[in-house]
């Protein structure tokens, strides 16, 4: 029998202010989460997470966009969803998925 352990995680950040005393925030919260959620997900035993990025690794486009399409993010908030991503593929039981 499959262990499933259900959590949602939502960290939203927002900053008008695009500069580089603001973008550090995006990376603790995308990367610092991911790892949390992912040392939980392990903690409790789950066989699978369910990791919902953003569409904002691709950077600015109208094109049709996969998981598997080439991403090219052109600011920090896209820049930090890729390294959450990583992480969430190193833990071996995430599931990625792209908004879109």
């Amino acid at each position: 029998m499959k262990s499933v352990c259900q959590s949602w995680f939502g960290a939203v950040v927002l900053s008008l202010n695009s500069s580089a005393a603001f973008t550090w925030e995006y990376y603790w919260t995308n990367v610092h989460g991911a790892t949390n959620v992912c040392k939980f997900a392990s903690d409790v035993g789950a066989d699978y997470l369910l990791f919902t990025s953003t569409m904002m690794v691709y950077g600015p486009t109208e094109a049709p966009k996969d998981e598997d399409s080439l991403v090219e993010p052109v600011n920090a908030y896209g820049r930090s969803k890729i390294l959450a991503e990583g992480i969430h593929r190193l833990c071996n039981r995430s599931v990625l998925t792209r908004g879109g």
